[in-house]
């Protein structure tokens, strides 16, 4: 396994889990426990979506010329990391501040990403196993394209799903920490900008070399 492996790994798993910092940050301000179980099982369930995702990224890889099949999924990493950042971006701007409601469905858990608080459907002031569920659909959908992007650049499964679950715990566990200590909003909305330019770089990573 050579250097290059590892840290084109290590940057998928920091990448990928950037937006556990911003869901950490919201339910520490609002005093929403997160517990060393559900943040492990959230982490699982990422995993195992990282995981499917980097399979059928292999699966396609082994349709095409490896010269290609490492552009194309540059390309899509490139392509996934500029709509993050517009996405942020945009969000930033046009972000209102409203009403939580007394419910939450799957049906509207995207919105979870941007007022993760919606998870605590009992108002309990602690996520428990069916509300980590909700959490892990929210974030896992970044995961979904990295993954398949991943894995048609040949990226190890196993160091990138090893990297993003030990990602996905921390910094889970550090936002979560100062957004309760610190209450740190424009870190929220730094580590949306900051994950997008990461996906960014390593689609230029993978498509160059």
């Amino acid at each position: 396994m050579t250097f290059l492996t590892i840290a084109s790994a290590l940057l998928f798993g920091v990448s990928a889990n950037m937006d556990n910092i911003v869901v950490g940050l919201s339910l520490g301000m609002k005093k929403i426990e997160v517990g060393k179980v559900t943040n492990l099982l959230i982490a699982f369930i990422l995993s195992i979506v990282t995981i499917l995702s980097m399979v059928i990224g292999k699966m396609l890889n082994a349709l095409m010329p490896t010269t290609m099949a490492n552009i194309s999924g540059g390309v899509l990493l490139i392509l996934i990391g500029l709509y993050a950042l517009w996405k942020s971006i945009h969000d930033n701007k046009q972000k209102e501040i409203n009403a939580v409601p007394s419910q939450c469905s799957m049906k509207n858990y995207i919105e979870i990403l941007d007022t993760p608080e919606k998870a605590d459907l009992d108002k309990s002031g602690t996520i428990n196993g069916k509300e980590s569920l909700l959490l892990a659909a929210a974030l896992s959908i970044n995961n979904l394209g990295l993954g398949i992007g991943a894995g048609i650049t040949g990226l190890n499964v196993f160091i990138t799903v090893l990297f993003a679950f030990i990602f996905s715990i921390l910094f889970l566990s550090i936002g979560y920490y100062l957004g309760s200590n610190y209450l740190s909003k424009a870190l929220g909305k730094h580590a949306s900008i900051t994950a997008a330019l990461l996906i960014i770089l390593l689609g230029l990573y993978e498509t160059i070399v």
